[in-house]
């Protein structure tokens, strides 16, 4: 069934390809993330999957589709995310898009089969209400019985499986002492002045780091009026390295390098460092990424780089490959456009970055189809990952 599948993926993909870019170009057209949200799941509604909203936290889904009640065949998750944050720097209308174009597709051949048996679940969040939350949804066991998860992303290069390192998100909360800055200006003590004093200790620290080493800051709060000593400031520094024991020395170096700072300001600050917000390497399922490579050399596209490094940046992603078999192949959109740049934007929205998208959503679609079709592909995916309980 393996050719007939491939040829009604292509044929039905094709067949509504522009209506498919319709629905990138709405996503487009509303920059705001909650109505994209709204509109992306009034999408799967309408393919038949039966919607969670505010699945495990506000604004995070849960989108099942299921043909036939029995718990029979592989569950596959689909995941995705909208980013407020970055807008569509990110292109995530792309990658929406082919997740909506690949289970339009897988949907339509499930209830045209009766003999296939299987799940399909699109799991996905909002990313400016917390960018890690897989991690959220792993803590409260939100991936149990899934059988794999595969996620896309638009890029400028065709790349099967990027390697992503260490990243831990550190908090720093500076508190000070409140006072009128003009009338009082020695009674205070500027918890804005300990975090910038904090910023540039950190700068010196990053002379003496080497690759895949990084810090990156920024400071989110820092005071309400101009006359007004800040009392409070906030800081928050992604810390990233090639292991976890060389991620703890770089963030015990940061925590030393803001206490010294903070004590220099006169001023307290307090670190959190919450596990939900360490991110661990990315783990490709390589049987299963060679399933989705199969079906992408046969549509046309081509992997000159068959593993991609991206040593300054993380994903919680990676924690989720810890517990079940993922992959999260990007694709070239046409654009040598640097990522979440606005270069990288306006090539999201141009016609050429249709080509790509919808032979990634065939790709998808198929690589979903197989597991479902064959069971021994399926085994052959798990038994590469080494078994663990979804719920730890």
């Amino acid at each position: 069934m393996s050719d007939e599948d491939f040829r009604a993926v292509k044929i039905l993909i094709d067949e509504h390809a522009a209506a498919y870019e319709i629905t990138s170009d709405t996503i487009v057209e509303n920059s705001n993330g909650t109505a994209v949200y709204n509109f992306f799941l009034s999408c799967l509604r309408k393919q038949g999957f039966e919607v969670e909203d505010h699945y495990v936290m506000r604004k995070a889904f849960r989108a099942v589709f299921s043909p036939t009640p029995e718990d029979e065949g592989p569950v596959i998750a689909l995941l995705v995310e909208f980013d407020t944050l970055l807008g569509l720097s990110c292109a995530h209308n792309l990658a929406l898009e082919a997740v909506l174009a690949a289970c339009d597709v897988i949907q339509h051949i499930m209830k045209a089969d009766p003999e296939l048996k299987g799940k399909i679940i699109v799991f996905g969040a909002i990313f400016s209400n917390e960018w890690n939350w897989k991690n959220y949804m792993l803590e409260e066991k939100a991936f149990l019985g899934v059988d794999v998860a595969i996620m896309v992303q638009p890029s400028n290069v065709n790349c099967l499986a990027p390697s992503f390192n260490w990243m831990w998100e550190v908090t720093a909360y500076f508190n000070g002492e409140a006072s009128h800055a003009t009338l009082y200006p020695r009674e205070g003590r500027s918890a804005l002045d300990a975090a910038v004093s904090a910023y540039h200790s950190l700068s010196l620290l990053k002379q003496h780091i080497q690759p895949p080493q990084m810090i990156n800051v920024i400071i989110q709060e820092g005071g309400d009026f101009p006359n007004l000593t800040p009392e409070f400031s906030l800081m928050e520094v992604a810390v990233k390295a090639a292991d976890e024991a060389d991620l703890e020395r770089l963030v015990t170096s940061v925590e030393t390098c803001i206490s010294s700072a903070t004590k220099g300001a006169r001023c307290n600050v307090t670190f959190v460092k919450d596990t939900r917000k360490l991110c661990q390497p990315l783990l490709t399922n390589h049987t299963l990424v060679d399933v989705f490579r199969s079906y992408a050399y046969r549509l046309g596209m081509k992997f000159t780089t068959p593993s991609l490094q991206f040593p300054i940046t993380g994903t919680d992603l990676g924690n989720l490959s810890h517990v079940l078999p993922c992959i999260c192949p990007i694709f070239d959109i046409y654009t040598d456009a640097p990522l979440y740049s606005m270069k990288f934007q306006d090539a999201a929205r141009r016609e050429e970055a249709q080509q790509p998208t919808l032979r990634v959503a065939k790709a998808l679609a198929m690589t979903a189809l197989k597991l479902m079709r064959c069971p021994k592909t399926l085994a052959e995916v798990k038994e590469e990952f080494p078994e663990e309980d979804p719920s730890s």
